[in-house]
């Protein structure tokens, strides 16, 4: 199976509007409050020289999917004021982007694990 960003948002066309639809989707069927982002940015972690040594690539990186890939347009944490502006492009308001971006995580960590 063929898993991580670049394959689960699209593999034809993997892009931040595809992304976004995603996003949308998930939104859409389980409520915004459901709803939250992370990355893992493999493009970052194979040019940042950890791949090597007792770290095989093939430990790390799925089956299929090359060792830097990215999402055009979010190869990595510098570019996450796209990721912002994509979702205010599709109507997300404030309070909205503040929770996919972080709130609804930090909510159900508190809610899961032990104070």
């Amino acid at each position: 199976m063929r898993r991580g960003a670049p394959f689960a948002v699209d593999p034809e066309s993997p892009t931040l509007e595809r992304l976004i639809d995603h996003v949308d989707h998930a939104a859409e069927i389980m409520g915004h409050d459901c709803v939250g982002l992370g990355g893992d940015f493999m493009y970052h972690i194979a040019h940042s020289g950890a791949l090597r040594g007792e770290l095989r690539p093939d430990a790390v990186v799925p089956a299929g999917m090359a060792r830097d890939a990215a999402l055009e347009g979010l190869r990595g944490p510098e570019e996450y004021p796209n990721l912002v502006s994509a979702l205010e492009g599709r109507g997300y308001a404030e309070d909205r982007l503040d929770a996919i971006l972080g709130g609804n995580l930090i909510a159900f960590l508190r809610s899961a694990l032990p104070s």
